[in-house]
């Protein structure tokens, strides 16, 4: 009886050492697929987004505060930038943006320049697909507001790593919240935007 015990000791501790070890495999594994997407590229975007002050939307995306100044806005926004990734699930992106307003009053400003740098962190799956985070910081260039700063959070974006690892392509079509705050000024005001972008590896 003793001996069985201690063989059935033996046996479990075996298991238990071997599942750990394939345990680690499958997270080193799951790790190493980030290696994937590594190095510099330099990408297009063209975004577009409704926006609303701070209130928000409603269940259905309705805008609320129906008083609000800034409801019922519209932004088409094109950028060109620079994304490095360490091949470890971070990143950095260096942003120039160019933002269409389609306010149309007296005296509205019809388009705008902004530079960003932000912070990305993305995980890759065995397709070579990935999700990116995405959040900002930035200076309005031109017009009345130049030289405010300003954050963006809550950027989503869903992308594709090409078989040679040459081409990203990028979709947002989610309806998150992304949040936008001119620091300078303490206003704050969210958005839903739709993008789509391509980045070619350049080193």
């Amino acid at each position: 009886m003793q001996r069985i015990t201690l063989r059935c000791i033996r046996v479990t501790l075996l298991l238990l050492v071997a599942v750990t070890l394939l345990g680690g495999g499958i997270a080193e594994a799951v790790n190493k697929l980030d290696k994937v997407l590594k190095g510099q590229y330099r990408s297009n975007f063209f975004t577009s987004c409704a926006q609303n002050d701070s209130d928000g939307f409603g269940a259905d995306f309705e805008y609320l505060n129906p008083n609000s100044p800034h409801r019922g806005r519209f932004r088409t926004i094109a950028t060109r930038g620079t994304r490095t990734y360490n091949g470890d699930g971070t990143g950095l992106a260096a942003v120039v943006a160019l933002i269409v307003f389609d306010d149309d009053a007296p005296g509205d400003i019809a388009v705008t320049q902004s530079t960003l740098n932000c912070n990305l962190n993305y995980s890759v799956d065995p397709d070579f697909s990935f999700t990116e985070m995405v959040s900002c910081n930035g200076t309005i260039g031109t017009g009345p507001d130049a030289g405010d700063q300003f954050t963006v959070t809550g950027i989503v974006l869903n992308g594709q790593v090409s078989p040679n690892r040459e081409i990203l392509s990028f979709s947002d079509t989610g309806t998150n919240i992304e949040t936008f705050i001119n620091t300078t000024q303490g206003i704050t005001f969210v958005r839903i935007c739709g993008r789509s972008g391509t980045a070619i590896k350049v080193k």
